[in-house]
């Protein structure tokens, strides 16, 4: 098996990809603390590698590895060289006052179940069945083609008209490693997934305060449905990621009134469409959100003009390829007619315990005390405005249209958890103080005992593990193929 070069090609991207993500932040406004960095240095890394391969595609330019990989090295130039020249004068995240015991739980917790997820991933190849038979099916034929491949191809059904962000890092690694080495392949959307884990933290702290940011990463990591996708290969998590750090700079947009906030808002967005075709839906909403600050004065032409041209020249052309060459702009894939338009529906993250676990308690307890914020007590709650609006419009079209798959609701859990994790710290601020160090314990132990259920059910097939840990790649198969009935 060749997984030297592979590997190495990923460390090597990300370790490039850091100086850009350092020098874009330490022009932005807001904390950008080690987590905010490493998050946009993944989403930066596996963008523009996908991209760099779109575009060599488009000019016809069959793909190589050596000519993919300078290229990506000529796109992050700007960024190393900044590196170079000058120290890095991001600012510095603020420590709260009396938080160090609690942060030192929560990151345990998080990088507990990101292990597990991160093993689960690199030790199994693919075995859910959209991972196999569109994701790693396709990244087969690029890698075999070395181009994109045709809307007129009728063996995928118009699948092929997916965005391609993580089918081309797929293809990468596969055209690396000389065969269809999914072990690896897997890496890349599951450091994206496991990013939205820093993503969300930053979010949550940047809107209210750190213990919220915490409690929101730590929730999302105990979230059954995020532990379950995260290492799957799919896309949902992907786009997740891309979709809350672009509300980041959303929300950076409005406090700092920073141009350079406005593009990697578009940047966000626009990668957010080209990993999965619901993207679309948070380039309309990005494009509300600019209307909102540039009729209020809170922005200019300028910013908005930046937001709306990088995000157009990162997710512009992949559409309109496939509109030249198939006259379609996203296939019809959705079950439309399978949504389940109900009360229950609207209940989901209680209703379906065994997807969203305690998260969707807190969830579904925040989301009221938000509107009510908003609506009843109406104070000038711009952070509610703004996480109450690019999520509950993307909730409306998924009960009316998609509600047969809550697997869809990771694509803005991020942003929702934040706001169960506020109600949870306001109640935990608002109680007296007797027998709170004993509260304190029984929500420590309840906390771990999830991370241990969470790790558990993150990891398949551990009957199998257990019996053969050190199994070779046909055993492996095996099992998986005859878990799908194959």
């Amino acid at each position: 098996m060749q997984t030297v070069l592979p590997i190495a090609l990923i460390v090597i991207n990300l370790v490039v990809a850091y100086p850009s993500a350092t020098w874009l932040l330490s022009r932005s406004g807001g904390r950008n603390g080690l987590g905010l960095r490493l998050a946009l240095t993944i989403g930066l890394s596996a963008g523009g590698l996908s991209q760099v391969m779109l575009w060599e595609s488009l000019l016809g330019i069959p793909f190589d590895v050596a000519l993919i990989t300078i290229s990506y090295f000529v796109i992050m130039l700007p960024g190393l060289l900044w590196w170079a020249r000058q120290k890095q004068n991001y600012v510095q995240d603020k420590v709260e006052e009396r938080d160090g015991r609690i942060s030192r739980l929560a990151l345990f917790i998080i990088v507990t179940v990101a292990l597990a997820i991160f093993f689960n991933a690199v030790y199994w190849p693919f075995y859910q069945s959209d991972a196999l038979g569109i994701y790693a099916a396709q990244a087969s034929y690029l890698k075999t083609s070395r181009a994109l491949i045709p809307l007129r191809y009728d063996n995928f059904s118009y699948y092929q008209a997916y965005p391609m962000l993580v089918q081309l890092n797929y293809a990468y690694v596969y055209l690396a490693s000389g065969w269809e080495n999914g072990y690896v392949a897997k890496v890349i959307p599951t450091l994206l997934s496991l990013a939205c884990l820093p993503a969300t933290f930053t979010l949550g702290t940047e809107l209210y305060r750190r213990r919220v940011g915490w409690l929101a990463a730590v929730l999302l990591a105990l979230t059954p449905a995020f532990a379950r996708w995260g290492s799957s290969g799919y896309v949902d998590l992907p786009m997740a990621l891309y979709y809350t750090l672009g509300v980041v700079f959303g929300w950076r947009l409005y406090k700092e009134k920073r141009d350079v906030d406005a593009a990697l808002m578009g940047l966000m967005m626009g990668l957010a469409a080209w990993t999965k075709n619901a993207g679309l839906v948070s380039i309309v909403l990005m494009l509300g959100w600019l209307a909102f600050l540039l009729l209020t004065k809170q922005i200019g032409f300028k910013a908005t003009w930046s937001a709306v041209v990088i995000c157009g020249l990162i997710a512009a052309p992949w559409y309109i390829r496939n509109w030249v060459e198939a006259h379609l702009i996203m296939p019809d894939t959705a079950w439309t007619e399978q949504a389940g338009r109900t009360i229950g529906n609207l209940l989901v993250f209680i209703m379906k315990s065994e997807n969203f676990g305690v998260n969707g308690w807190f969830i579904t307890g925040g989301v009221p005390v938000a509107l009510y914020e908003i609506t009843i007590r109406r104070r000038a709650a711009m952070r509610e405005i703004l996480i109450t609006f690019f999520s509950i419009p993307f909730f409306g079209l998924w009960w009316f249209l998609v509600s047969y798959d809550p697997r869809f609701l990771l694509l803005f859990l991020p942003i929702l958890t934040i706001v169960g994790a506020n109600l949870g710290v306001t109640i935990w601020n608002r109680s007296g103080s007797t027998h709170r160090r004993w509260v304190m314990l029984l929500v420590t132990c309840g906390a771990v005992v999830l991370m241990l259920l969470t790790v558990w059910n993150s990891i398949g097939f551990k009957d199998d593990i257990l019996r053969h840990p050190l199994m070779d790649d046909a055993a492996k198969q095996a099992i998986v193929a005859a878990q799908r009935g194959g």
